[in-house]
């Protein structure tokens, strides 16, 4: 079940003949949207004056879903992109057999769904479930992309930011790729480890999903996953528990972190 929570319909009608309550009311819902919009990096380098235009521009939608519901469904018409204010998601591929493939899990500041926007086709090619209670921040795609009331100047940052952003996209699908061409399950969960350590500049790491995800992820059962992960918990390769991850077979430098 989903919920708008930062526009009560009740608290609007009280306020609504007041002018000077109104106005207040606005502002802090204006602020409620913008202030966590500006941490995903769509929009950054846009100053809180760009936000508070975008907002009045875009007049983004703000939900709540409860844990294991489905936000969309493969194969549904895309036409705005989500920001994942707080939870987690992940993407699941159906396929014709039956099998279920996990491609991707989202955590805060992920965004979701904007390839599927911007293509051609207009559809979303997975379905995505919440793992967790969670708060997104929808906006139209057309709204942001192609609205004449935004400034030149912010549509430029905008379509070099979601550039950054479909490039960076690129490279983890073909990280991805990388670790499904390994035959052998202990090196697929090697490799994806060591990716996922070099991201986050840290041999200490959270991945994000449980272990069902995770062998979804794989491409592998769970039960060939906790095998692979017990015969490489014995030869100390790596500690876990739940979702984090040790990884004893990578040193990191602390002298040469920011």
């Amino acid at each position: 079940m989903s919920s708008d929570i930062f526009f009560p319909v009740a608290l609007y009608k009280k306020v609504r003949k007041n002018d000077v309550l109104l106005r207040t009311f606005l502002i802090y819902n204006k602020s409620m949207v913008t202030e966590p919009l500006k941490n995903f990096k769509i929009f950054s380098g846009l100053s809180g004056k760009d936000m508070a235009l975008i907002y009045e521009a875009t007049a983004p939608q703000t939900l709540q879903f409860d844990k294991d519901v489905r936000v969309l469904n493969q194969g549904d018409p895309v036409q705005s992109i989500d920001f994942l204010a707080a939870g987690k998601m992940v993407s699941q591929k159906n396929h014709i057999d039956g099998h279920v493939q996990l491609v991707n899990s989202y955590k805060p500041l992920s965004v979701i769904n904007l390839e599927a926007a911007a293509s051609h086709k207009g559809t979303s090619p997975f379905t995505v479930v919440t793992i967790t209670p969670c708060t997104i921040i929808r906006i139209l795609y057309n709204r942001l992309i192609h609205n004449p009331h935004l400034p030149i100047y912010i549509k430029e940052r905008l379509f070099r930011n979601i550039f950054a952003y479909m490039a960076n996209d690129s490279i983890r699908f073909m990280n991805k790729s990388d670790v499904l061409s390994r035959r052998i399950v202990k090196d697929r969960i090697l490799i994806f480890l060591s990716i996922v350590s070099e991201r986050d500049d840290s041999n200490v790491i959270d991945i994000g999903m449980n272990q069902s995800q995770f062998a979804q992820y794989l491409c592998v059962d769970r039960t060939t996953l906790t095998e692979a992960i017990g015969k490489l918990r014995k030869e100390n390769k790596i500690e876990c528990e739940g979702s984090k991850y040790t990884l004893n077979f990578i040193e990191y430098d602390e002298d040469r972190r920011p």
